[in-house]
């Protein structure tokens, strides 16, 4: 995908969750993602899947990286 996204030059803006269009940017999995955050890749998935049940922890660490998508 990221070098699709280069070849295009922009994102298509396909995505809903912020962390899912970051995740997919750069080309990571939800483990490596997870692993990133120090999150279970469970936890990112119900996080990508919209989830409001997000400790405010894991909500700074998100916001600090998906940053550059705002």
């Amino acid at each position: 995908m990221p070098k699709i996204i280069s070849f295009l030059g922009y994102t298509p803006d396909i995505y809903e969750c912020p962390v899912k269009k970051y995740r997919i940017e750069k080309g990571m999995s939800q483990k490596v993602l997870a692993r990133i955050l120090r999150i279970d890749p469970r936890t990112l998935s119900r996080i990508e899947k919209g989830s409001k049940r997000t400790s405010e922890k894991v909500k700074m660490k998100i916001d600090y990286l998906t940053s550059d998508l705002k």
